[in-house]
């Protein structure tokens, strides 16, 4: 009865590959990666109501020298129902999350070493009335 579809998607790097295969000895203790990925779905169960959802994560890391390393990662995610109440009215409700995380790591030989980072998360609920006049 209803309409539905899915959409995934998805990608990475290959680039410690290519810095393992260099010659320059200064890059050889390099890293440098990232992954990331989607999902997508929405169904319709009417022509008044819609659900759909997303979710996408992210991870990535990269060290230019061999004593610091950086990353980065992302958590994302949404789901929305929308429904006609009425022939001039319409509501919604979303839900949605995120998460966003950072850090370096320095790690020498010295007492200088550290680690360094934040956090961010938020979810939020939200709801919507349009009304056509």
């Amino acid at each position: 009865k209803g309409k539905s579809g899915l959409i995934l998607g998805g990608r990475a790097t290959y680039s410690n590959w290519i810095l393992r295969s260099l010659d320059e000895e200064s890059l050889s203790d390099s890293e440098a990666s990232f992954y990331d990925g989607i999902v997508k779905y929405n169904h319709q169960f009417n022509p008044d109501s819609k659900l759909s959802a997303t979710a996408y994560f992210s991870d990535d890391a990269f060290s230019i020298t061999s004593d610091s390393l950086y990353g980065f990662q992302n958590r994302l995610f949404s789901i929305k129902y929308n429904e006609a109440l009425s022939e001039n009215t319409r509501g919604e409700v979303i839900l949605a999350s995120s998460d966003y995380k950072f850090d370096i790591n320095y790690d020498s030989d010295l007492e200088d070493r550290f680690e360094l980072g934040y956090h961010i998360n938020e979810t939020e609920i939200k709801f919507n009335l349009n009304l056509r006049i």
